[in-house]
Order: C-alpha cells, then structure tokens, then sequence
C-alpha cells in the first residue's frame, strides 16, 4: 500500500469521482491591453492535451 503525503487532508476517492463529472476545464490568462496593443502577462499556460498530460500524469496517483 501506498502511503500519500495528503492522505490525511484529501478524501481521494471523493476527488476522483468529481474530477469523473468535469467535462472541461476553464484557462485564463491575465492580458495587458493598451492603445499599442496587447501583451499576456503570466507565463505560458499548457492547452493541449499532451501538454497537461506531460505536466499532471495519468491521473493514476503514482
């Protein structure tokens, strides 16, 4: 059996049924408009698939 840090504090069966129920997901970005234009001021933010699926896993917990 696995031992989680945030086992105490998350009820991860809880989170994985309601992460089930999303069925998308919003992304926003912080934009500086000006008479010149416009500039986006946070770092690039992943949108692709592949890109989130690089950065959180497999939703697996290992």
């Amino acid at each position: 059996m696995q031992i989680r840090k945030h086992d105490a504090f998350v009820d991860f069966d809880n989170a994985r049924a309601l992460v089930k129920t999303v069925s998308g997901i919003r992304i926003e970005d912080d934009v500086l408009v000006t008479e010149d234009g416009h500039k986006i001021l946070g770092p690039h933010i992943p949108e692709e698939v592949e890109e989130l699926g690089a950065i959180v896993g497999n939703g697996s917990g290992s």
